[in-house]
């Protein structure tokens, strides 16, 4: 009887792990010819977690454009022979890092700026030494501090000619931009000004520092996943607007029901004690990311500029999130996509690219939250691609090669701002 005991509960264990095991909740396609989005569950709004990123590109696109630059304001007080105070204004650009901290020091060096008074910085300036490898930070969406950006500033002060070399050897390479082949800096204090405390005085000269454009910044977000960054992007367009205002007017057809976005990376938000997370239905996801193309054409890009390709890395930055669970023989160079993971859900959206056509789509999975069930949720949406691409003729998105990221480019050089005429 023992062992037939455990026979029944053997059989009633695998039962029930099969009959949850990754649930599909939603799957749909926009068909390419009709426009139609059909599928299971097209308009029933689900968690979509960072799929919620292919929203927050949408807004910052649409609103900001492709080719928006961060700038950074540099305000440099003389105070005497050799010495300076220097204020950053920032500009909330989420992807300031040790390699844009040099760039920066050289320009600084150019402008006979080498010791330095005070640095300060405001609330709008947000650093972090390794702001896109450092995994806590990048796959968090929660604010940096003061003291740390502080205490990173300090210790990247102290060994500014670190990895010099081989940083302008990518530069020279990637942007054909020639950097100082060393860096001098002394500074006497670092710490924190708030802006409304921070005064000009006659002297004072200001210099503005460009980021690279944003649809760099933003692929580079999507590759990683990266959710500080997401919601900083997020944070900047909710600064005009809120989001909500945003879709009504973009997508006055779709019901208020299939939609509810709280934060620009699909990590969990709080409303008073209650934990919430992005929904949105399957039809919503796809034609976000059809207008996205659409607005992306207008100003003379792909969707490949500005979602990872499933295969298509590069060396230097390594494998995006949708090359590492999604790239195989099939779908790399068709699969143009955004991966999702959080709590119970495991979702993709993106767009397969064949030689005959573009298809846009999104599903979802609910898991319960161990390793295999999500493991099985992966295939699962894996082998539906691979359904769908195989067999078909890749299209010219095969031989994409992309652009390694920085956080600054050949239109970086400081420049000099004045209250009459603005940037010249």
């Amino acid at each position: 009887m023992r062992g037939f005991s455990y026979f029944v509960s053997l059989v009633i264990f695998v039962l029930g792990t099969s009959l949850h095991a990754a649930k599909l909740n939603t799957q749909c396609t926009k068909n390419p010819v009709t426009g139609v989005v059909e599928g299971l569950n097209a308009n029933t709004a689900f968690t979509i977690a960072s799929v919620s990123k292919v929203f927050t590109t949408h807004w910052a696109v649409a609103s900001l454009g492709a080719d928006f630059r961060y700038k950074t304001l540099i305000h440099i007080t003389p105070l005497g022979p050799g010495q300076v105070d220097v204020h950053l204004e920032g500009a909330l650009y989420p992807y300031a890092d040790r390699t844009l901290f040099q760039f920066l020091i050289g320009e600084l060096n150019k402008l006979d700026v080498k010791a330095i008074h005070y640095l300060t910085y405001d609330e709008n300036f947000l650093y972090s030494s390794d702001m896109r490898t450092d995994a806590l930070l990048a796959h968090s969406d929660a604010p940096l501090s003061t003291d740390e950006i502080m205490r990173d500033l300090r210790r990247d002060t102290t060994t500014i000619n670190q990895n010099l070399s081989a940083l302008n050897a990518r530069v020279l390479a990637l942007e054909n931009l020639v950097l100082p082949r060393s860096l001098t800096l002394t500074i006497k204090d670092i710490h924190y000004l708030a802006k409304k405390d921070f005064a000009k005085t006659a002297l004072t000269k200001t210099f503005s520092l460009a980021s690279s454009t944003l649809h760099r910044n933003l692929k580079e977000m999507n590759r990683n996943s990266h959710n500080f960054a997401a919601q900083m992007f997020f944070t900047k367009m909710a600064q005009s607007f809120s989001y909500d205002q945003f879709f009504r007017i973009k997508f006055p057809e779709i019901p208020v029901e299939e939609i509810k976005i709280y934060n620009g990376s699909g990590y969990p938000a709080f409303i008073g004690n209650q934990k919430v997370y992005n929904k949105a239905s399957c039809r919503s996801v796809v034609e976000i990311m059809s207008d996205l193309r659409q607005t992306l054409s207008q100003q003379g890009l792909e969707f490949k500029h500005i979602m990872p390709v499933a295969g298509k890395d590069t060396a230097a930055d390594g494998n995006s999130t949708v090359t590492q669970i999604y790239g195989t023989d099939d779908t790399n160079g068709a699969l143009i996509a955004k991966t999702g993971s959080v709590a119970d859900t495991i979702a993709l959206a993106g767009m397969i690219s064949t030689e005959n056509e573009n298809t846009f789509f999104h599903t979802s999975f609910d898991v319960e939250q161990t390793p295999a069930d999500r493991q099985l949720a992966y295939g699962k949406i894996r082998d539906w691609i691979i359904d769908r691409v195989k067999g078909k003729k890749k299209s010219n998105l095969d031989q994409y090669v992309p652009k390694s990221f920085l956080p600054f480019d050949k239109e970086s050089p400081l420049q000099p701002l004045t209250s009459s005429t603005g940037l010249k």
